[in-house]
């Protein structure tokens, strides 16, 4: 939602001054993490602006070290649900977990508040799986894989199935339950390297998906998509990834973008697409860019 321009972070910042200001003495994982964790959960499928909202607020401007408390991300929680990105949640309209298919197995991905969000993934796990053997191609497809990867090990964490459904309405607070298994939540989305290694996803598969934090500032004054793009944080002292849940929008990384045009964009929406609003809504679509001239 942030990364396809709806929402300039600063603007939300600028609106929400207030509550930025108290994320501030947090520390950016932790509270990041925190509200991931939250989107893992199908109950609260339909509050997915806000809570990515909070999670982008937090990398861009928590600058502590502390861990919010319950009562703190409960009151942000509520707050939020008065400012734009409240007033953005509409019922949800799909399913909360997608299943992709692959010569490789099937992984589970959670949709958030996209429409068809598992549907037009597909399409483009099948173009990357026509692309040739070989050298630049195979490096991609084992960059796709292993994010799907991690998504399935998300998903499995939290006990989701395939095809599952969310809560249709947005909620207007935490549960007193939903508050405190806060910690439980966070948990879903740290990954200890030994925890990837015993899954066989390689934490250097992972590096094109990985943001700086040094680099956070910068989010604050431009939209959000590259923080959407690199949706992992770096492995700490303990060897600890943190990501947000996978919607499959992280597969559009540019690196992914730019090695998918090479396979020609014409093919992939005469095998992909079978009519003309799909094929126009596929050509545009960030995994394969925009190309100047060319219209569909």
């Amino acid at each position: 939602m942030l990364g396809g321009g709806s929402l300039a972070l600063k603007d939300v910042a600028n609106e929400n001054a207030k509550q930025v200001e108290a994320l501030r003495p947090f520390d950016p994982i932790e509270v990041a993490a925190t509200f991931g964790g939250l989107l893992t959960m199908p109950e609260l499928q339909s509050n997915c602006v806000r809570l990515e909202v909070l999670a982008h607020l937090a990398v861009a401007y928590c600058q502590g070290h502390k861990k919010p408390p319950t009562k703190e991300v409960s009151r942000w929680f509520f707050e939020f649900g008065s400012s734009t990105a409240g007033r953005m949640e509409d019922p949800a309209e799909d399913v909360f977990v997608s299943n992709i298919a692959s010569s490789r197995g099937n992984f589970r991905v959670i949709d958030g508040i996209w429409e068809s969000a598992g549907f037009y993934l597909q399409r483009i796990i099948n173009v990357v799986e026509g692309m040739p053997a070989g050298g630049d191609y195979d490096t991609l497809r084992s960059h796709v894989y292993t994010l799907l990867a991690l998504s399935d090990l998300a998903c499995e964490r939290a006990k989701l199935t395939r095809y599952q459904l969310g809560n249709q309405n947005p909620e207007t607070s935490l549960s007193a339950k939903q508050a405190n298994s806060l910690n439980a939540r966070r948990r879903r989305v740290c990954f200890e390297t030994d925890d990837l290694k015993a899954r066989g996803i390689s934490i250097e598969n992972l590096g094109v998906f990985i943001f700086n934090l040094a680099e956070a500032v910068k989010l604050r004054d431009e939209f959000s998509w590259e923080l959407d793009t690199r949706a992992l944080s770096a492995p700490s002292a303990r060897g600890r990834i943190v990501p947000r849940p996978a919607y499959g929008d992280q597969c559009h990384h540019p690196s992914l973008r730019d090695r998918a045009n090479d396979c020609g964009r014409d093919a992939v929406c005469a095998s992909e697409c079978s009519c003309a609003r799909v094929r126009r809504g596929f050509c545009q679509y960030p995994v394969v860019g925009r190309q100047k001239g060319r219209s569909y």
